[in-house]
């Protein structure tokens, strides 16, 4: 199989007259739709940055996965909510075998977003966002509060590095252009206070692990950060994928531990020269 490593960075976010309804989604997409005269699809909005799966009755609730996870990262969550709520559970664009959008993804997830909770007449729904999806969720209720009722943020904080040009993301791509191995960077100081950056997000599709994909997306990272004055990289990488690490010139530092909802990791870093 063929397959390309590229980067996207991610581009930070009397009476009403009636409502503007799905025609040309294309078109449409060059306008901004928070205003006086809000997209609404009465025939129920189909999105291009996500697929959704809707279960129970209730409440709605909208969960956002992180970049390279699918939906069903929330499955047990959904299970343990035993249908008490209306589960909408998210994969985005260009994962799982879901069609790739056009960048940049968060942008275009959070735009959809909107038109998704007005067209299906969601009320006051509750976000759950992993990580990217918790960025997306903060950048939801920031410029839409009066859409949405709460949000639960999940290993996210409250910016991706939107406007910072340093902050990169990058996939790999199969011959049918669907995403198959993703790894976000960005400057964050190390748990133990060094200066630094932060490896994020590294995922490849399970079925494609041991072709290489996973070592050429990390080498477009060490690329990055050599060409942007090098450093200390650190992650907090998978117990599974420490040899992967290893491999790659990575030590690690303390001791395992556990994330209740992924399971046991280790702190590993590196040192990145400068190019």
């Amino acid at each position: 199989m063929r397959w390309l490593a590229c980067v996207a960075l991610i581009a930070a976010c009397g009476s009403a007259p009636a409502p503007k309804h799905a025609q040309d989604h294309d078109a449409d997409d060059a306008n901004d739709d928070d205003g006086a005269t809000p997209f609404i699809d009465t025939k129920g909005y189909k999105p291009r940055s996500f697929h959704d799966a809707v279960t129970g009755k209730g409440r709605p609730v909208i969960f956002i996965p992180g970049l390279g996870c699918p939906g069903s990262v929330f499955d047990d969550v959904v299970a343990h909510l035993d249908g008490k709520v209306e589960s909408h559970v998210l994969t985005l664009a260009g994962f799982a075998g879901e069609k790739p959008t056009k960048p940049p993804l968060a942008k275009a997830v959070r735009k959809d977003l909107v038109r998704y909770i007005r067209s299906h007449r969601l009320d006051h729904p509750i976000i759950v966002g992993h990580s990217m999806g918790g960025f997306i969720a903060y950048w939801l209720a920031a410029t839409a509060p009066d859409l949405i009722g709460g949000v639960i943020v999940i290993d996210a904080g409250p910016a991706l590095g939107d406007n910072d040009p340093e902050t990169a993301f990058f996939a790999a791509y199969d011959a049918a252009h669907q995403v198959v191995g993703t790894a976000s960077v960005r400057r964050e100081a190390s748990p133990w206070g060094e200066p630094g950056w932060r490896l994020r997000g590294m995922a490849t599709e399970p079925e494609l692990r041991g072709r290489g994909i996973g070592a050429a997306v990390l080498a477009r990272v060490f690329e990055h950060v050599a060409r942007l004055g090098g450093g200390l990289l650190w992650c907090n990488a998978r117990i599974p994928a420490q040899r992967f690490y290893e491999r790659e010139g990575f030590v690690t530092r303390g001791e395992p531990w556990v994330d209740p909802d992924i399971g046991p990791h280790i702190v590993m870093h590196r040192q990145v020269e400068p190019i």
